[in-house]
């Protein structure tokens, strides 16, 4: 009986061979087959991959080496490959960045090459899906034809979230039916061609890091987590290169000293003609760097890095990629310096409940007026200005007080389809074509894709809108997140039309003066709606809905509305944004009367 999809009993797995178990047996002792996992002394299980690879083999297929079936190297391999390669994920402009080392050398009287493949951090992980791709274009590049004879190593790093995970990557290669099967221990040398398409991999979990010493006869060094940077590889590749190799010093920031301290030194020291809110985002960011900094020195010093708690917590069991033999970095954590103190204890006092709601307006205000839209930006002091906000909101939070929304809602890009799209276009004010663009219009027109040809206009209550004159049917709104209660109470039915078509669909407010945006509701800022169809985008519109209900109907608060009742409706609304149809239509007064009666 199989015990799961990955592990099989010697029985399933000669009915997968086509022999008896006693013959499986013989394979795995003639080292043409893996090794079982012993579960107990009676129950020994073959992984599937394993059984796969010895049928591709016996079916004559040329696969590259199982790491599983290599005896030890003696004698450690030559790296004859170190280098980092980047390559395109699809994204414009976007690449990620592979660690390649290669070892080479002979075990017995056989040559063995191992390539080691480990993506750096922060690079998106690809080696899953573009390994064949990655190993053709390394065995033409640097391997000279021998990648369909290497044994191929996908190494994901230790991160403080994730522990490491060591793969071997089986390739196989379609071969005609005439050849025989071959010994994939000592296969000969290929053709003089390097071109090889390998297809179809299978992925080999390998038991620990050792699994790879023991295939290159030596340590293979570690970068753990945010460590694994190219500036980083770059600094012990040189470093072994002119002397004995060791860890390399890699500073670490877990408390972000760093970040607020240099906005606090920036703020102080450059000229503005906003003094009293330089002097709020001092005290602010003062004050969040000295809580900072207690915590920071109460910790022990073994906890102050992710790295260092977890060799401490393991320090009875060390996991081999931890340990000085693996370790190519020795991470620091940073510390405020002296400099820093002076400057926390130059801005005085932390500011007080009170000032902190001025504060953040104020200091929210003079960062949009220093963003990239602005009239005149100033990337490195609108970075300040944004730690300062950081500082405020975060002192606001630990005093259990809610921190007010910006006062300009964020773009939100949408269609408006059918008449009901066409009825809320003509209530736009347009503004003139040579009339003078601001802040505002800039950061709308960037939410669109060719936004710098839009038109731009206002809606009925002020919100502003562009809109492209080559695609008049998608719209960019600074979108609100709450409306009047005046206007919900005479708004008569939620209405919009979406002509079967895909994309986030324009939702209005219908009332008597004319269509009015749909609140988001405070909800998650999403990107859009649609309805008629399975899928978040509708729960998005449903929860916008139910918000607006509990926001502005009568008393009726969101911890107010019974959990029963506040389901049901719930339930309600999603039944109605789902409903396959081309026309969204929700009348209000029955939406009222079920937010009173629903149980």
């Amino acid at each position: 009986m199989t015990m799961s999809t990955d592990l099989m009993t010697a029985q399933d797995a000669a009915e997968r061979i086509g022999c008896t178990h006693q013959r499986v047996k013989q394979l795995v002792q003639e080292g043409r087959l893996a090794q079982p996992i012993r579960i107990n002394a009676r129950i020994h299980l073959h992984r599937r991959a394993d059984i796969e690879v010895y049928r591709d083999v016996a079916a004559g297929r040329e696969i590259t080496l199982v790491a599983s079936l290599l005896p030890d190297a003696e004698q450690p391999l030559r790296r004859t490959v170190d280098l980092l390669i980047d390559r395109p994920t699809g994204w414009p402009g976007s690449v990620t960045w592979q660690h390649v080392r290669v070892f080479s050398g002979h075990v017995g009287e056989t040559e063995r090459t191992v390539v080691v493949l480990s993506t750096l951090h922060a690079s998106t992980n690809m080696l899953y899906n573009d390994i064949r791709d990655i190993a053709a274009q390394l065995n033409q590049t640097v391997l000279a034809g021998r990648g369909r004879d290497a044994v191929w190593i996908v190494y994901i790093q230790r991160t403080e979230h994730q522990r490491p995970r060591i793969e071997n990557a089986v390739l196989r290669t379609a071969i005609p039916r005439t050849s025989t099967a071959r010994n994939f221990l000592r296969r000969p040398t290929v053709s003089a061609s390097t071109a090889w398409e390998p297809d179809d991999p299978s992925f080999h979990p390998l038991d620990s890091l050792h699994e790879v010493d023991r295939l290159i006869g030596a340590p293979l060094e570690t970068f753990p987590g945010e460590s694994y940077t190219i500036e980083t590889v770059d600094r012990w590749q040189h470093a072994r290169a002119t002397g004995p190799s060791g860890p390399v010093p890699f500073l670490v920031d877990p408390y972000e000293f760093r970040l607020y301290a240099d906005a606090l030194h920036l703020l102080a020291r450059k000229p503005n003609d906003r003094a009293q809110t330089a002097r709020f985002g001092e005290r602010a960011l003062a004050d969040l760097l000295r809580g900072r900094d207690a915590g920071f020195r109460h910790s022990r010093p073994q906890d102050r890095t992710w790295l260092a708690r977890e060799i401490r917590d393991r320090a009875r069991n060390l996991p081999l990629d931890l340990d000085e033999d693996h370790l190519a970095v020795a991470m620091t954590a940073v510390e405020l310096t002296d400099a820093d103190q002076a400057a926390i204890e130059a801005a005085g006092a932390p500011l007080t409940i009170a000032q902190l709601p001025t504060a953040l307006t104020e200091l929210r205000q003079w960062a949009e007026d220093t963003d990239e839209f602005a009239d005149n930006p100033d990337p490195q002091l609108h970075d300040a200005i944004s730690r300062a906000v950081d500082a405020v909101i975060f002192t606001l939070r630990a005093e259990r007080i809610e921190a007010p929304m910006p006062s300009i809602p964020e773009p939100l890009v949408a269609d408006v389809r059918g008449q009901v799209g066409q009825r809320f276009l003509d209530q736009i004010s347009w503004e003139p074509a040579g009339a003078r663009r601001g802040r505002r219009h800039r950061k709308l027109a960037a939410s669109l894709i060719g936004g710098e040809t839009a038109r731009f206009g206002l809606d009925l209550d002020g919100n502003l809108i562009a809109q492209r004159p080559h695609r008049p049917e998608t719209i960019a709104a600074e979108w609100p997140d709450h409306c009047d209660s005046e206007l919900w109470h005479r708004a008569t039915r939620i209405i919009a039309d979406n002509e079967d078509k895909p994309g986030a669909i324009a939702v209005f407010l219908e009332a008597p003066d004319g269509l009015h945006l749909l609140p988001r509701g405070n909800t998650n800022r999403h990107n859009g709606w649609q309805f008629g169809y399975g899928g978040s985008s509708p729960g998005h519109l449903a929860a916008s809905i139910l918000a607006n209900v509990t926001h502005h109907h009568g008393e009726l608060h969101d911890d107010e509305l019974e959990y029963d009742r506040r389901h049901a409706l719930s339930r309600w609304l999603d039944l109605e944004t789902e409903r396959p149809t081309d026309h969204l239509r929700i009348d209000l007064a029955e939406l009222r009367t079920r937010s009173d009666t629903e149980n």
